[in-house]
């Protein structure tokens, strides 16, 4: 994801690459939770040596004209493997290493399977094309597309055979860009033929999805008619799982440096539809767009219009998802990083920051990492008059300076993001001391009460270089407004 208020190229590059491989590692689990197969009473094999026992009769039958005995056996391995990823991913390897895979795949290119037989090694071929061990373009040099297309356009192998197709394009960049390139054209001519209905195919908008993945994106003009059809299923299904995919979708696409300008107008229409969602998934796809789009000042103004704060409360208040939190906080921290002091303005009469206290407060890493950004940025963008409003709040549950402690504890697993938060916290702190007096205490006197001075001296000997540098810089600048209140005495 990006940070509105990064400047960093790599930590933005980092970022996203965290993204694309959660993702990844998301759809490889739907693809075993997706896969309608029960689970019969066979005894898993446990290593390779018991996977040759049930494996080798298939290597012979390939051998012979029966290849159907071989495609039912490949049928009962399918569904002892199914219940352990474990087991799946030796299979997949087996069947590769021994040939087995290029058997199968210069069979679905006769004619002479039947209906079954083709939907087995379907669906084999969704559990190849999702392993992380089978690299796509390989599939594509056994000639997998010319196994595919045959049965791409029958009305009972359509999803099964899209499903795989959205495998290979979910793998990298330039497995998508192929994928694209083999399978674009006639993926697009069954939309515009009307194969797919409008409200929505979900194995269409997965592959959608994975086009608008990862990045050097495939270029606007090629990708447009397949947004169009992603955009208006997004604007009329009545699915909340086919829904969600398509927001995933738009983000991914939003998520394009070179696609958001042209798309940030159909996705803000999309989002104020289902701003006021009740379904947490969905909201959470909402979330994520509005987060990259408020990357972009120009939408910061219309992402408030439409109402983005008041669904931030809400979740804030009602959701007990830490990701749909977490993707809320990082919207908000890229809001409010916004140099347009009308957005300002709209943040502090919604008091929404008030619960970015609380929520820093309550030490939850997972959003309290977010939450603090937002803060942090607030701190470096608003006015100094804002600055002291936020820093007079007081009550029970909202205390901005025990916040201001707490920013300091706050971690990253990745020690790389942790020192650039620490540097913009340095950044904010030295704004902080640029205000005036709050209920009659100085700044200097509220910072050093509350830790914060003592925090930052630890950071001048445990810090990497550039923190330990703004650390001193800000230790210096608040000795100089020290003697500046001292002076006033």
């Amino acid at each position: 994801m990006y940070r509105k208020y990064d400047t960093s190229l790599s930590t933005q590059c980092r970022l996203r690459h965290a993204g694309w491989e959660s993702s990844r590692v998301l759809r490889h689990e739907g693809l075993n939770l997706q896969r309608e197969i029960e689970t019969p009473d066979y005894p898993f094999f446990k290593n390779v040596q018991a996977l040759a026992l049930h494996i080798n009769p298939i290597l012979q039958t390939l051998m012979t004209p029966k290849y159907s005995l071989a495609i039912a056996a490949l049928g009962e391995l399918l569904w002892q493997a199914k219940e352990n990823i474990t087991h799946e991913a030796l299979l997949d390897n087996y069947l590769v290493e021994n040939g087995v895979l290029k058997q199968f795949l210069l069979m679905m290119q006769q004619s002479t399977l039947n209906e079954n037989e083709v939907l087995t090694l379907l669906k084999y071929l969704t559990s190849v094309t999702g392993s992380y061990e089978i690299d796509s373009h390989f599939l594509f040099n056994l000639g997998i597309e010319n196994a595919l297309l045959p049965y791409i356009t029958n009305p009972k192998c359509t999803d099964k055979v899209i499903w795989v197709i959205a495998n290979l394009a979910g793998s990298s960049g330039p497995q998508r860009t192929e994928t694209f390139m083999k399978f674009g054209p006639v993926v697009l001519q069954m939309i515009q033929n009307g194969v797919f209905p409008i409200n929505g195919n979900y194995e269409v908008v997965w592959l959608i999805s994975n086009f608008c993945m990862f990045d050097n994106p495939i270029p606007f003009t090629s990708l447009q008619p397949f947004l169009e059809y992603l955009f208006a299923v997004a604007n009329k299904t009545t699915s909340h799982k086919i829904l969600v995919e398509a927001l995933s979708g738009i983000y991914n696409a939003c998520e394009s440096a070179k696609l958001w300008e042209a798309l940030g107008s159909s996705a803000l229409q999309v989002m104020s539809e289902y701003m006021k969602s009740e379904v947490c998934d969905v909201l959470e796809g909402v979330m994520r767009i509005a987060g990259v789009l408020a990357c972009h000042d120009a939408f910061t103004p219309q992402l408030v219009t439409i109402g983005v704060l008041d669904t931030i409360m809400s979740l804030m208040e009602q959701t007990e998802s830490k990701s749909a939190m977490k993707n809320a906080m990082w919207t908000l921290s890229n809001i409010v990083a916004s140099p347009n002091s009308d957005v300002h303005y709209e943040v502090m009469k919604s008091c929404i920051l008030m619960g970015v206290i609380r929520i820093i407060n309550e030490e939850n890493m997972k959003v309290g990492f977010e939450a603090a950004w937002a803060l942090v940025n607030a701190f470096n963008t608003f006015d100094s008059s804002y600055i002291e409003h936020i820093l007079s709040y007081n009550s029970q549950h909202v205390q901005p300076r025990l916040a201001l402690f707490n920013m300091f504890s706050i971690k990253h697993k990745d020690r790389g993001e942790t020192d650039h938060y620490l540097y913009y916290l340095l950044e904010a702190i030295s704004n902080v001391l640029t205000c005036d007096p709050i209920d009659g205490q100085h700044i200097t006197d509220i910072l050093k009460e509350n830790g914060v001075i003592e925090e930052i001296y630890k950071i001048t000997t445990v810090g990497c270089k550039a923190n330990i540098d703004k650390a001193n810089e800000v230790l210096q600048q608040y000795k100089l407004v020290l003697e500046q209140d001292m002076d006033e005495l």
